[in-house]
């Protein structure tokens, strides 16, 4: 019977905590979209402080689309971008770190899907390459036969 009320009391505190952080985090919602109005009006220390609280954040999010972290730092770079042209377009009704894990899932995709267009384009270049080099070969080697065939025939004729 003891241990039953010190499961009920420690399930109390665990709700008074989970309380506590949620009343936290709701204000610091309201610090980032403070500072995200500030910096869409053109507040060059509010959008400062946004890339200075978020960029670990997002520099983890990008490493976990990215294969090395020279990729995950352009990710970075370019989630930021965005979202200093965009943050007009931020609605303060949800968080915005999911807003900028959004727009780093974007960015990441379209990096992705941009880098194997190259390769595919480097493929098809590579064997244009390739074709025109065995193209070049089959004339050398068919001129060479051509000229040995009409020795050859002079020689029977004359």
């Amino acid at each position: 019977m003891s241990r039953d009320r010190f499961r009920r009391k420690k399930h109390r505190q665990t709700s008074e905590a989970e309380t506590a952080v949620t009343y936290r985090d709701r204000a610091s919602y309201a610090m980032d979209a403070q500072l995200a109005s500030l910096a869409s009006a053109g507040d060059d220390a509010a959008f400062t402080a946004l890339v200075t609280r978020f960029q670990p954040a997002v520099f983890r999010w990008a490493l976990t689309f990215a294969r090395d972290p020279d990729e995950a730092e352009d990710i970075t770079q370019e989630v930021f971008v965005r979202t200093h042209r965009q943050l007009g377009d931020y609605r303060s009704d949800g968080p915005l770190e999911a807003w900028l894990y959004a727009i780093t899932r974007r960015a990441a995709l379209q990096l992705t899907r941009k880098g194997k267009r190259r390769a595919r384009l480097a493929m098809k270049e590579k064997t244009a390459v390739e074709d025109l080099s065995g193209f070049q070969i089959f004339r050398r080697m068919s001129c060479s036969l051509l000229l040995m065939l009409s020795d050859h025939v002079l020689i029977c004729l004359g």
